[in-house]
């Protein structure tokens, strides 16, 4: 099966994005990068890659985070690649709203975007996209979200593909049936 990347910088809206792609895909696995992750911003590449790898034997694969296009091995045990571009002041924003109390302690969390999450950004993750990326992402909508899911169709386990066309198929007959076509 496929494993899709899903990438961009501290303050993009990377989770919300792969939920909206599972919900219309259904049948995935989603590995959130953060998990691998240590203190020091470094991603314990073996752990993330044997997750991916045993993943994928059980079908389609939804990884996103922020540093996967900077390991050259987890980016290529990636089929698909897409980059979320976010502004830099937006990611500033997005990263506040993180928060449940925003008002709380504000200046400490603007200095800490500010003094580690904004110098990730710059010097690692953004430097990271170039060429690394298939497909970029604007903004979160079902435009963006269907661009995905139809480039996955073919992945998309059979049995999910007729079961949406068998109902689909009720549905159609039950059309005709009512306006006698």
């Amino acid at each position: 099966m496929k494993v899709v990347a899903v990438c961009g910088p501290h303050g993009a809206l990377l989770a919300e994005y792969v939920q909206r792609v599972k919900e219309k895909v259904g049948a995935a696995t989603v590995i959130d990068e953060s998990k691998f992750i240590s203190g020091d911003f470094k991603v314990n590449e073996e752990k993330l890659l044997t997750a991916i790898t045993d993943a994928k034997k059980v079908g389609l694969v939804i990884v996103y985070g922020h540093y996967l296009y900077s390991n050259e091995s987890i980016r290529k045990a990636c089929d698909v690649r897409l980059w979320m571009e976010t502004e830099k002041d937006i990611c500033l924003i997005n990263y506040l709203k993180s928060f449940d109390n925003v008002e709380e302690n504000t200046q400490a969390k603007i200095m800490f975007y500010e003094e580690t999450l904004k110098v990730q950004n710059e010097k690692v993750i953004l430097p990271s996209k170039k060429n690394n990326y298939h497909m970029g992402i604007q903004k979160i909508n079902e435009q963006s979200v269907a661009v995905i899911v139809n480039s996955l169709k073919p992945v998309i386990p059979r049995d999910s593909l007729f079961a949406s066309q068998s109902s689909a198929k009720k549905e159609k007959t039950v059309t005709s049936n009512t306006f006698g076509v």
